[in-house]
């Protein structure tokens, strides 16, 4: 559970926990393989190349990365600086929807 701490929102550790208290440690313990995406990688991509939708591509928004490359000029980077947070809660979340998928396919 520490190890995803960082990768989930904070307000869904405890919902979490609860989800896992039924499930067996041989299953918990595969559930340490899924591919989770690292939100201080996305605020990375975003403050460096964010302006090209680095950041979008690195959390799977294809079509927003897309508009982004193409659009961000003529926001004037308002576009870039309000993503920059969209983008770390949206990995966050990405990451719970997935833990929260495997744990259902576990029970």
């Amino acid at each position: 559970m520490n190890v995803w701490q960082d990768k989930v929102p904070s307000e869904s550790v405890l919902t979490l926990q609860q989800s896992l208290e039924n499930i067996s440690d041989d299953k918990i313990a595969s559930l340490s393989a899924i591919p989770l995406k690292s939100p201080i990688l996305g605020l990375v991509f975003g403050l460096l190349w964010g302006i090209f939708g680095v950041d979008r591509f690195y959390k799977g928004d294809i079509g927003l990365g897309i508009a982004k490359l193409c659009l961000s000029w003529l926001t004037l980077g308002v576009w870039c600086f309000i993503d920059f947070f969209l983008v770390w809660k949206g990995i966050k979340k990405d990451n719970l929807n997935k833990i929260m998928q495997s744990i259902q396919c576990l029970k």
